[in-house]
């Protein structure tokens, strides 16, 4: 999710009209979204909530980015996370200070994983190499790819006999955590 997709997200959840008229969910669920998305909101002002480029960076980085920002270029190259705190020692640093450290997406969780098909039932540990224990870390990714690590042995053969593309087709989906050692 790029800064402004994640300003967005926030104006239009909080925007009453961004949900269809015909939208059958009762007020009190309406209202409960409006009050927890101002809480998030309130959490984004005050610096709890924070991305790894400041929220109004634009894409691209602008004309003269911060150092914050060139920072954070180490997203978007093609080099595992393994290698994080090598490559990009200053987000890695920022990094180790978060109480959370949300990674989104397919993309992101095979970034973690080293792109490798590792045995299914690999330790989710095991498979973010040097980052397992840095900081606290959640990945939360829909299975677009065959990588897939933290699945019990046992669930993992029955999927795979069951014929089912469960790996690739988008219709499971995996969160993983790492605590901070």
């Amino acid at each position: 999710m790029t800064p402004p997709d994640f300003k967005d997200t926030f104006a239009s959840l909080l925007d009453t009209a961004f949900f269809a008229a015909k939208d059958t969910r009762p007020a009190q669920e309406l209202e409960a979204l409006q009050e927890m998305v101002s809480r998030w909101q309130s959490y984004l002002d005050t610096g709890a909530f924070a991305l790894s480029v400041p929220v109004d960076t634009p894409l691209g980085g602008g004309l003269n980015p911060s150092e914050e920002v060139k920072a954070a270029e180490f997203w978007t190259t093609s080099r595992p996370y393994w290698d994080m705190k090598i490559e990009a020692t200053p987000l890695y640093e920022r990094l180790t200070k978060s109480g959370l450290v949300v990674f989104k997406g397919d993309l992101n969780y095979r970034k973690l994983t080293g792109d490798i098909k590792w045995p299914s039932w690999t330790l989710f540990e095991t498979a973010i190499g040097p980052l397992a224990g840095s900081f606290p870390l959640l990945s939360l990714r829909t299975n677009k790819a065959d990588v897939v690590v933290g699945v019990e042995k046992d669930i993992v053969e029955k999927m795979d006999s069951s014929g089912e593309k469960w790996r690739v087709d988008g219709r499971y989906a995996l969160i993983s955590f790492s605590d901070r050692s």
